[in-house]
C-alpha cells in the first residue's frame, strides 16, 4: 500500500471522528452540584464580536497557548489540528515515492460557524436548546479532534439580550442532564458577554483554559457556571 493511500485513509477516519457527535444523548436528570461564579478581570480586547464566530476565534489562540503544556508542546500552532471546527478544508500533499498530488478533505481547524437552519447537527453538536434557534442570529463552534466529549466548546449570538439568562438556564439543563457515550466530560463552564452566551464541556484543563480565554479577551465576561459533571 503506498504512502498516498496511507496518508487518504487516515485523513478520511480523522474526519470521520471529528464530524460525528459522540453519543450525546439528552436525559431528564440533573445531578450537577454547581458553583455560580461571577468574573471580571483585565482583558485585552474590550470590543465585543461581529458574530459568534468573530467571538470564539477570539479566544482560539489564547485557547491553544493554555493547553500546550498538557500536550507536551510549547507553541499553540503544534496543536491547532487537535481542535477543530465543524467545517471542512481541502488539503494537498505530494507523494514522496511518486511525485503525485493528491487531495483530501479535513476539518479546519478553529471556530466554525454553525448553519441555523441545521437544527439537528447544531443541538448534536452544541446540546442547545431546539426549541430556541429562532433566538440566535449566528453561532460557532470549535472541539476536540478525536472526542468531542473531551472538549466542545461554543458560541452563540442572541438577537435579543434579554433572552441571555434563559438560554444560559436551558445550556445548563441540557449539559448536565445529558447521557454521554465515548467518554464523560469532567466540568462545563458557561460565560455570558453582551448579548453572547459561551458554553464548553470535557476535560478540566479545557474548560478552564476556556473560561480563562473568554475573560481575558471580553470585558463584561460574567462566569455563569464552572463546575463539575
Amino acid at each position: 500500500m503506498t504512502k498516498r493511500i496511507l496518508s487518504v485513509i487516515l485523513a478520511l477516519i480523522l474526519a470521520m471522528t471529528a464530524m460525528v457527535a459522540c453519543g450525546n444523548k439528552q436525559t431528564g436528570d440533573d445531578t450537577n452540584n454547581d458553583a455560580n461564579n461571577d468574573v471580571n478581570n483585565e482583558n485585552e480586547n474590550v470590543a465585543i464580536a461581529e458574530n459568534a464566530t468573530e467571538l470564539l476565534s477570539g479566544t482560539y489562540d489564547k485557547f491553544l497557548t493554555a493547553m500546550a503544556p498538557a500536550f507536551g508542546v510549547e507553541s499553540a500552532d503544534e496543536i491547532k489540528g487537535y481542535f477543530v471546527s465543524n467545517e471542512m478544508e481541502t488539503i494537498t500533499e505530494t507523494d514522496p515515492d511518486s511525485g503525485e498530488e493528491f487531495s483530501y478533505d479535513m476539518p479546519k481547524a478553529g471556530a466554525g460557524t454553525l448553519d441555523l437552519a441545521d437544527v439537528d447537527t447544531l443541538v448534536a453538536l452544541t446540546l442547545f436548546p431546539a426549541d430556541s434557534i429562532e433566538k440566535l442570529d449566528s453561532a460557532s463552534i470549535f472541539f476536540n479532534m478525536m472526542n468531542q466529549n473531551n472538549g466542545t466548546f461554543t458560541a452563540f449570538e442572541l438577537k435579543d439580550a434579554a433572552d441571555v439568562d434563559a438560554i444560559v438556564a436551558a445550556l445548563q439543563t441540557n449539559i448536565t442532564g445529558n447521557m454521554w457515550f465515548c467518554g464523560f466530560p469532567e466540568r462545563y463552564v458557561i460565560v455570558k458577554v453582551d448579548n453572547f452566551v459561551l458554553a464548553g464541556f470535557g476535560l478540566a484543563d479545557g474548560t478552564n483554559a476556556f473560561k480563562d480565554a473568554i475573560v481575558a479577551t471580553y470585558e463584561g465576561a460574567v462566569v455563569v457556571h464552572d463546575a463539575a459533571l
